[in-house]
């Protein structure tokens, strides 16, 4: 009977060629003409049962193949089909199935099963992690960075000029000019987003200045506080 009926494994359910199994219950019509009528019993494609194509010797010296149309069915659809055929071919079908259902559910195989599907998780998230842990460790080491830069050097990253920037930041309620410095707003001071530097220039030339230059952390502050003011930083403009 196993040979006869061979049940495959795939996904959450045991599964039966439709071939095979028209073949075993020795129906007379011609496959396809029989499956199709089967089909409209209440079964639905892609749930109960799927298509697929198989190629079979076509008898000829020259040994040729030719594609033939197969179903895999789901073993409780089968079952059902073994049923309406009302004979003893069909009768041993069922009770066949029968058997196979309790093996599929037995606590062993459930556990097997779950056991297998935690051991595909593990793998995936594995495999994830090892993707994201350059990834994050290169973000950690730019944060930790004691390095600044300046509000052009920034404004570079989304095809703009630091002026620009600055202009853009103040509409957010980022930061406001005093004393031709632009400094942080409130609410976003203590948070390590910027330093403040003092710039002297050569003697006679001009009187020193502070300018504020922005942390990398500061810098991600700009991308996020950008993207939920409705800019895009990636086409740099407003979406």
């Amino acid at each position: 009977m196993n040979n006869l009926l061979k049940v495959t494994y795939k996904g959450e359910s045991p599964i039966i060629s439709g071939r095979a199994l028209h073949k075993f219950l020795e129906i007379e019509t011609p496959y396809k003409k029989w499956f199709d009528r089967m089909a409209q019993k209440g079964f639905t494609e892609n749930i109960d049962f799927t298509a697929t194509d198989i190629f079979v010797q076509d008898g000829t010296a020259f040994g040729g193949q030719r594609k033939m149309v197969d179903h895999a069915i789901k073993i409780d659809v089968a079952k059902e089909i073994a049923m309406l055929q009302n004979s003893e071919r069909g009768k041993q079908a069922r009770q066949h199935f029968i058997e196979v259902e309790k093996q599929w559910n037995s606590p062993e195989l459930i556990m097997a099963r779950a056991l297998k599907i935690s051991h595909n998780k593990i793998n995936e998230l594995t495999a994830q992690i090892g993707e994201l842990k350059p990834k994050a460790e290169y973000a950690d080491k730019v944060l930790a960075s004691p390095n600044t830069v300046t509000i052009t050097q920034i404004a570079a990253d989304y095809e703009m000029t630091g002026q620009q920037l600055n202009e853009l930041l103040e509409v957010c309620k980022v930061q406001y000019k005093q004393n031709n410095q632009w400094i942080l707003c409130v609410k976003h001071r203590g948070n390590g987003y910027t330093d403040s530097k003092t710039t002297h220039p050569p003697a006679g030339a001009g009187k020193a200045a502070i300018i504020t230059r922005w942390t990398q952390e500061g810098r991600r502050f700009i991308y996020e506080t950008l993207r939920k003011s409705g800019f895009n930083p990636k086409k740099g403009s407003l979406s």
